[in-house]
């Protein structure tokens, strides 16, 4: 089967619905899935606290290790808050913020809501955000990234 690429995306990536992404600064490796339905990134956040700092309200969280031991920890400004609608139920508080990463050979800066993700397979999900004018999305197709990026992490 031939994957037709419009002209105007000719400049733009083919991945698949899950690839691995690379977060800084400590460079961990993390299965994600590019899910064109989200207009906004999400990650797996634990332990969220909030604090000021010069006067801006940032936010403390840890994105939980696969197996359950360990994880990231990371203390940033949070850019904005927002409340995502969930159907028939209320609606729910979230803060956002910017996190650096790799996919395919390419850095990013972008912004990622911080969500309770403990009952889904993947701790990131890639949203429009990102993906929209950067990347085509293969839903038939995982792990399909040909470019690297800095690993030292497993």
């Amino acid at each position: 089967m031939t994957l037709y690429i419009p002209l105007a995306y000719s400049e733009s990536e083919v991945l698949g619905w899950i690839e691995t992404i690379y977060l800084f600064p400590s460079q961990e490796k993390v299965n994600s899935k590019l899910d064109t339905g989200a207009r906004t990134s999400s990650i797996y956040a634990t332990d969220i606290q909030t604090h000021h700092n010069g006067g801006e309200l940032w936010v403390k969280f840890k994105l939980p290790a696969k197996g359950g031991d360990g994880g990231i920890h990371f203390d940033k400004p949070v850019v904005r808050e927002t409340y995502i609608k969930k159907h028939a139920l209320n609606s729910k508080h979230r803060y956002v913020v910017e996190l650096n990463f790799c996919i395919n050979g390419r850095t990013h800066t972008a912004e990622f809501t911080l969500a309770d993700r403990g009952n889904f397979q993947y701790r990131v999900l890639i949203g429009r955000n990102v993906l929209r004018g950067n990347y085509l999305v293969d839903s038939a197709k995982t792990f399909i990234a040909k470019k690297t990026c800095p690993q030292s992490k497993g």
